[in-house]
């Protein structure tokens, strides 16, 4: 069964110098660029950002070291000529339109409401906020915004960055059926797929069958064997509590079948291809583990996933064993072991590059369960910042993508959820795109929308000591208040 938890800290030190960077892959009209362009070409915000990409010359560049008090340093963004004097009305991602209001008079109004809806009881007294204006950086409300707090899933924005940065979208993660020592032996080799699903080991004992069916000398006997050796002998993670294996989260394994809920989900793939290659008519058993990377024979049969396929359903549904597989791969990806230190010396790696402020943040984890995670409202407007900002298309799948649940409509924030639903928020429906999260004492989301000055504003909410004589279902709403605040339509 596929888990959808809505949600002495442990700090790994990186190396000064930045870690090296990967160039910025070419734009293409399809995928997630393609989704770019459509979603944007009904914002005065996305005439902004698609004129920018168009204009080969820009500014101070966005990764530059950010001040968490006064704002992070982004490019002046030139407007296009068809683009300097946009008509007084601006179409939201729900599809209103509504008039115009200067950036000063959206801005103040903003912090305004904000200042007084912060009393809301439901909030509690421990809240980080951070409101920005995500091309220029300016800071329009900040309370704590520097604070580290417990992110809950909020954590998983900085995973989907590392992978998307570091991996790219595209990027491949393969299963694949090699030949073992013996003809009478394969061997399923785990790559870190949190995607592999019945139906790809189905289809592997398929074409696994038929290649040694055709081989000159096809065995009567088999016996499957796994090798999952990409990621260590899992452990729990810094700040994981009893009790939250395997059911909230799974022990960590490159070798998963339909992100189910087991201790040992290497083995109940390979026992279930093993059980699938039985009915193709050969005799098999299962053999157990063995590491096979000295002497990896052919490969048989392969299925793949990509990152953005599996960065999308961790966003939108939350899905922690997704989440905690991305963290290792981004190490990988970075030539760091695949421990929880070597992926957290990734993720931090990442925010330095993106130039997200980094003090007091610590990354124990990639889903955000753990309870030593620490991030800040700065840091996670910084990350947002840096998604919609035209220096940084590899992160464009994350809101130009709409990888983030859409407020009232999609994921976490669907409606049955009772996200947007109520009188304050639910004039949001549709155009707030934000990522949630949810401990039994967090409530948080942090995400984009469009201001009634027509321009992009990134919002961080991070509340802990969430008080426990309301409900979750309160203080969420509470918050989605927040977000169409920002909105400008409450």
């Amino acid at each position: 069964m596929m888990r959808t938890v809505t949600d002495s800290s442990l700090f790994v030190s990186v190396s000064a110098r930045n870690p090296r960077r990967r160039l910025a892959r070419p734009l293409t009209t399809g995928g997630t660029i393609g989704a770019l362009a459509h979603l944007l070409a009904s914002t005065v915000a996305g005439a902004l950002v698609l004129g920018a990409l168009a204009t080969p010359a820009l500014a101070a560049p966005l990764d530059t070291p950010v001040n968490p008090t006064a704002g992070w340093s982004a490019p002046r963004v030139v407007l296009p000529p068809a683009a300097a004097a946009p008509s007084r009305a601006v179409a939201t991602l729900s599809g209103d339109r509504r008039s115009l209001v200067s950036s000063v008079s959206a801005e103040s109004r903003i912090a305004t409401l904000i200042g007084s809806r912060l009393g809301n009881a439901a909030l509690g007294r421990t809240v980080g906020i951070q409101v920005a204006d995500a091309a220029t950086g300016r800071t329009i409300v900040a309370r704590n915004a520097n604070r580290a707090l417990l992110p809950a899933s909020n954590m998983k924005l900085v995973t989907a960055a590392g992978a998307l940065s570091v991996l790219g979208e595209q990027h491949q993660l393969a299963t694949t059926v090699v030949a073992g020592r013996s003809a009478s032996e394969v061997v399923l080799v785990g790559g870190g797929d949190p995607l592999l699903s019945s139906a790809d080991l189905r289809l592997l004992a398929y074409r696994t069958a038929k290649t040694l069916r055709a081989s000159t000398n096809p065995p009567q006997r088999l016996v499957v064997r796994i090798d999952d050796s990409l990621f260590p002998s899992p452990t729990a993670a810094p700040g994981w509590r009893r009790g939250y294996q395997p059911s909230v989260v799974a022990p960590v394994r490159a070798l998963t079948r339909d992100l189910r809920s087991s201790w040992d989900t290497g083995t109940d793939a390979g026992r279930y291809l093993a059980a699938r290659l039985a009915t193709t008519g050969l005799a098999v058993t299962y053999g157990g583990r063995v590491w096979s990377a000295s002497w990896r024979g052919a490969a048989l049969a392969s299925t793949t996933h990509t990152v953005g396929a599996a960065v999308r359903l961790m966003l939108t549904v939350s899905q922690n064993d997704v989440a905690e597989n991305l963290f290792r791969q981004v190490a990988l990806g970075r030539g760091l072991p695949s421990t929880w230190a070597g992926a957290s010396a990734a993720a931090q790696a990442t925010l330095i590059e993106l130039g997200v402020p980094t003090a007091a943040v610590a990354l124990a984890d990639g889903s955000g369960v753990s309870r030593s995670d620490r991030l800040t409202a700065t840091a996670l407007t910084g990350l947002l910042a840096a998604a919609v900002s035209p220096l940084h298309p590899e992160l464009a799948q994350i809101y130009f993508g709409r990888a983030l649940p859409v407020a009232g409509v999609s994921g976490t924030l669907k409606a049955h959820n009772g996200r947007f639903t109520t009188a304050p928020s639910r004039c949001a429906r549709g155009a707030v795109l934000a990522k949630t999260g949810t401990l039994f004492d967090v409530v948080s989301l942090s995400g984009v929308t469009t201001g009634t000055d027509g321009q992009l504003k990134v919002f961080s909410v991070l509340v802990n000591n969430r008080p426990q004589r309301v409900s979750k279902l309160t203080t969420r709403r509470a918050v989605d208040g927040l977000a169409a605040t920002v909105h400008g339509c409450y």
